[in-house]
Parts: C-alpha cells; structure tokens; sequence
C-alpha cells in the first residue's frame, strides 16, 4: 500500500508539474505547481474544464488530459484493492485461528434474519 501511495504521489506531482509547464502562462489554475495539484485534485473528482485545456494547447491538452485521468484513476482503483484484499486476507486469517467466532457470528445472523421474517410474518414463530 505504501509503495501504491508513493507511484501515486510520484504521478501526481509529475502531472501537476507538466500541466503547470503546459498550461501555467495561460489558464490561471495552472500557474503554479501548488495550483495544479488542486486543479488535478478537482480533476480526479470529476470538476474539470476540458474546453480550456484543449484549447489552450490542442495536443497537450487531450494528452494531458486522459493520461492523468486513465492513470489516476487505475492508481486509486488499484490501492482501493489493495485495502480490500489486505482487510479479507486479514479477517480470513482471524476466521480461521478463530473458528468459533465465525461460527458465532453465522448464528448472530441466521437470528436476526429469522428474527426479521417472523416480525413481517413470512415465518412462523418457534
């Protein structure tokens, strides 16, 4: 995970500093490096003005563009999985040196589901 937020950090700061090379003397929000990674920022959170950017610099522009978008948002998607994987790897393992707390927790949950199809009576009571 570490190493993903580092790639990450690395792309970043490569793309604010390209786009900032790019488009800084012309559009306001690029003018400095600090400026761009808020704009790439707003970017990634789908708040962008690709008219500007393309017309500021018709092959830069949509360059820039997708490749910042395609590869931040695989970076992001891929540490997102890397969380996922790493919390199922870990509950895996505590299900396993723990059986019977799984077993506790499937029967916590066959309860409550009886439980709730009693009360909208899709189920008669014990």
């Amino acid at each position: 995970l570490i190493l993903l937020l580092l790639v990450f950090v690395v792309i970043f700061f490569g793309f604010a500093a390209a786009h900032n090379f790019a488009f800084g003397s012309y559009v306001s929000y690029y003018r400095t490096v600090g400026t761009s990674m808020m704009t790439l920022v707003r970017m990634l959170l789908g708040d962008f003005d690709y008219a500007t950017q393309a017309e500021t610099n018709r092959v830069l522009g949509p360059l820039l563009f997708v490749c910042f978008i395609f590869l931040g948002w695989y970076v992001l998607l891929n540490m997102f999985l890397a969380i996922i994987t790493d919390a199922y790897s870990d509950v895996k393992d505590d299900a396993e040196q723990n059986p019977h707390v799984l077993h506790a927790f499937k029967e916590k949950i066959k309860r409550t589901v009886n439980k709730a199809l009693r009360s909208f009576g899709l189920r008669k009571s014990d």
